[in-house]
Formats: C-alpha cells, structure tokens, sequence
C-alpha cells in the first residue's frame, strides 16, 4: 500500500505515516508471538450479553469521533479511515461469534448441533458491520490519502478483536510467549 501509494499515486509519506506503516508491518508478528487461544466458548446469553456491552461502548466512542468530525471537516477523511477500522474490528468480534454458532459445522462436518438461533443475529452483525466499515473507508480514501487512511484504519482492526476476544470471550495469551 505504501509503495503504490508513493510511486503510483504520488503521494507523500509523512515521517508518522512511515512509523505507522512501520508498526503495521510488525503487528502480526506481535500478534503471533502473543500466542493468543482460540475462541472455545459457546454462544448464550452472558456472551451476546458481553459482545453488545462491548460493542456498544466502543460506538458510542466512535460517535464521539464522529461529533468531534463535524468540528474539523478538515479532516474527514482521517476521521472516516478510524472508523471503518474500528467498524471492522467489530466485523471480527461478529465473524468469532459466527465461528461458535457454527463449531459443529467446521470441527465434524455435521449440521446437528448449529445454533441457528443464534447465527442469523451473528451473520448480520457481521454482514453490517463490514459494510458500514467498507463505506466509511471507501469514504476515506475518497477524502484523504490512501497513504494516511489506511494506516489510521489498521489500529482498530487490530486492537479491537483482541480486547473483545479477551473480553467477551475469555481468549488468554500463551504462557511462555514473548508477551
């Protein structure tokens, strides 16, 4: 993204966006070290009841962002990049509850055990959640450099599913990892 960004689009890379780009480049390495565990818990109700508290805290912030948005339309587009990451961190919190309805399905092959009650809630979260965020970044691409939006896209993405999973979830890091 950064060298199509420069060399195709002409665009330059600011000595904080080089840093950003520097730390999406380790983070999955960071994230791998973390040696973060599987998502093992069965969808009831203290999980909905979790994921919708979380979920619902991280868009009032995100509510926030966009008040404080309208207070500098100067920077709307940095604005929508941050929300569409934290809109697909959400995606991601919504496609690990989708995993748990459907662990029968993806563990044995088999339909017999599917919470069915509980997937259509959880494929519709997932299915909002990435098309808001894949709106508010196409908005911010539209509104910014590719260069900026893309880097303030990534922190949500990647902070918000880790936070929620060892929230909502009950996912641990490994013992014996680096972190």
């Amino acid at each position: 993204m950064a060298i199509f960004a420069t060399k195709v689009l002409g665009e330059r890379l600011r000595p904080a966006e080089k840093g950003a780009i520097g730390l999406l480049i380790i983070a999955p390495f960071f994230l791998a070290l973390a040696g973060v565990s599987g998502t093992y818990a069965t969808l009831n109700l203290p999980i909905w009841g979790s994921f919708l508290l979380f979920s619902a805290v991280v868009l009032i912030l995100l509510g926030g962002l966009f008040v404080f948005k309208k207070k500098v339309p100067a920077r709307a587009g940095e604005f929508l990049a941050v929300n569409s990451g934290v809109m697909y961190g959400i995606a991601s919190l919504s496609s690990q509850l989708l995993t748990i309805t459907l662990a029968p399905l993806l563990t044995a092959g088999t339909l017999h055990g599917v919470d069915w009650l509980g997937l259509l809630p959880a494929a519709f979260l997932w299915l909002v959640a990435n098309l808001v965020a894949g709106l508010w970044q196409q908005q911010g691409l539209q509104k910014t450099a590719a260069s900026r939006a893309i880097p303030l896209s990534c922190p949500g993405n990647l902070i918000i599913p880790v936070v929620g999973g060892i929230i909502i979830f009950g996912q641990v890091w490994a013992t014996g990892h680096f972190f």
